[in-house]
């Protein structure tokens, strides 16, 4: 909405929560600037 993801820190939190509860190798480049920086360079696209 108007350039901004709705509830993102939660949603990256979440996710975050998630990818450690599986195991998964998370990078150190996986921020939260990272992120939210590739999926609004997706929904620009």
């Amino acid at each position: 909405m108007n350039g901004k993801i709705l509830f993102w820190e939660d949603h990256y939190f979440r996710l975050m929560a998630s990818m450690r509860i599986m195991r998964m190798e998370i990078p150190m480049n996986f921020t939260m600037e990272f992120l939210e920086a590739q999926i609004l360079e997706t929904l620009e696209r």
